[in-house]
């Protein structure tokens, strides 16, 4: 098994954006601020605001925007990046992406590829139904599946996705 067998790297351009109160007015500030990421082995930030996927890493991290504020003190901004990572040497087909919104468990497929306790991925071969099964772990006792699945069942736990084009589902465990 490869860790990143197919990393495509994906550069992301941010912006930054001040409002002013006089006169009233936005204005860009992308040059003026400061980017970080709090995970560089994940994604790094550079100072015109461009991400890019390091490919040593998955999961979320957060970037932030810092601009020294007009009082003194210090203004901080912060999106989350997820970055996506597919394990193993699977098909060449349509990819399915498991996004994690909160709590905690795992989410295990049929046929086998995803296993996973963050936002993962796999490449399934077209026409392949996958069955997503979401598993919560203490202190979480429940799992909801809230988007991108084409049925549910098995009291909520279980998702079916037909892999006929690239497809995005997303679990919250409670």
């Amino acid at each position: 098994m490869y860790p990143f067998p197919r990393m495509r790297r994906l550069n992301v351009n941010l912006r930054a954006y001040g409002s002013y109160i006089h006169p009233p007015v936005t204005k860009e500030i992308t040059n003026q601020v400061t980017w970080s990421s709090n995970t560089p082995q994940m994604v790094t930030v550079d100072a015109a605001g461009t991400i890019t996927a390091t490919g040593n890493a998955c999961g979320n991290t957060l970037v932030s925007a810092t601009m020294p504020a007009s009082n003194g003190g210090i203004q901080v901004d912060f999106m989350t990046a997820t970055v996506v990572c597919f394990t193993g040497t699977g098909p060449i087909g349509p990819s399915l992406i498991v996004n994690f919104a909160g709590g905690g468990g795992t989410v295990v497929s049929t046929p086998a590829g995803i296993a996973c306790s963050q936002t993962c991925g796999f490449i399934f071969n077209t026409g392949t139904t996958v069955m997503l099964v979401a598993s919560p772990t203490a202190p979480s006792t429940s799992a909801t599946w809230s988007a991108g699945c084409d049925s549910v069942s098995g009291s909520g736990t279980t998702c079916t996705v037909l892999m006929n084009a690239n497809r995005t589902v997303t679990v919250q465990f409670q």
